[in-house]
This record gives C-alpha cells, sequence and structure tokens, in this order.
C-alpha cells in the first residue's frame, strides 16, 4: 500500500496541462463523455442480456460437459466486468458529488480514479479462466513453464490439449 500511494502521490503532484494522457474518455468533452460512459454502460448492458439468453439455453437444451464448464467461465468474467463497471460508476458519482470546482487536472485525476475498478475487473480474467477450466490451466502452465525453467510444447488434438514439459540446465 505505501507503494500505491508513493505512485498515486507522484501523480497527484506531478500532473500538469502539458502532460500526454492516454485515455480513450479523456479526449471527449462535455457532452461526448456523457455519451462514451452511455455506450460503455451500453455494451454492459448488451453483454448482460446475451449472455441471459445463451445461459437459458444452454439450461433448457441437453449440452453438458465442456461447453458448460466454458460457459460458466465466462459468465464469472462477465459478472465480474458488470459489478467493475458498477464500482467505476459508483466511484464517478461520489467523486463528482464531492469534488465541487473540477479543472482539467482534477478532471483527468477522476478519469484515472474512476477507470480502477474496471481495469481490475478486466485483469481478473485470466485469474477466472486458469480458476475455472482445466484446459485453461494446462495452456496457461505451458506459456509460462519459461518461469521455472522449462520448454513446453502445447499440442491441441480436436477439443483436448496436451502439454509436455522438458527441464533445462
Amino acid at each position: 500500500t505505501l507503494y500505491i500511494a508513493y505512485h498515486f502521490y507522484n501523480l497527484f503532484s506531478n500532473l500538469y496541462l502539458t502532460d500526454l494522457v492516454c485515455m480513450v474518455p479523456s479526449n471527449y468533452l462535455g457532452e461526448a463523455k456523457g455519451n462514451w460512459w452511455n455506450v460503455s454502460l451500453g455494451c454492459c448492458v448488451l453483454a448482460v442480456v446475451v449472455y441471459a439468453v445463451v445461459g437459458i439455453r444452454i439450461t433448457t437444451s441437453n449440452v453438458r460437459g465442456h461447453e458448460t464448464r466454458l460457459f460458466k467461465s465466462l459468465l464469472v468474467i462477465l459478472a465480474t466486468v458488470v459489478f467493475g463497471y458498477v464500482g467505476t460508476f459508483a466511484t464517478a458519482n461520489i467523486l463528482v458529488a464531492n469534488i465541487k470546482n473540477i479543472d482539467f487536472k482534477m478532471g483527468i485525476l477522476m478519469d484515472l480514479i474512476i477507470g480502477i475498478p474496471v481495469n481490475i475487473s478486466l485483469a481478473t480474467n485470466y485469474l477466472v479462466y486458469y480458476a475455472t477450466s482445466s484446459d485453461y490451466r494446462r495452456v496457461f502452465k505451458g506459456q509460462i513453464a519459461f518461469l521455472t525453467r522449462k520448454t513446453s510444447t502445447v499440442k491441441v488434438i480436436g477439443r483436448a490439449s496436451t502439454t509436455a514439459g522438458t527441464s533445462q540446465v
């Protein structure tokens, strides 16, 4: 937490009007910025509707096994993204309600802080895939085998995937 606090201190104390800002919402001003957030929310709601329809189709059909596990992992990812957006909108409402004078610098800082819940929810995808699927676990272990000084080959045959590793000295 001290490390994060140090970076927030640097962010707050060293942001000037001449800094380069690489955030999509910061490119929009006024009504366009509100439209950006509305479109983001609309996409999130649409994803929930699509997953609900697919979930109903899967539960009413006789599809079981691999497809059901894959759908469940995608559903968990969708839930984290939805909660990330809820956290983002809650953070935005709290900040806007409590900060009366929002200048350019404060607007940029608010955009950075407001985006934290969504970014955290998007970063959890790897963990969700790893936790919910043995197939993903095998492939991920193969992809990060270099960390344990092993080389890895991943062979995909139809729907099954196999991973083999060898040690290097």
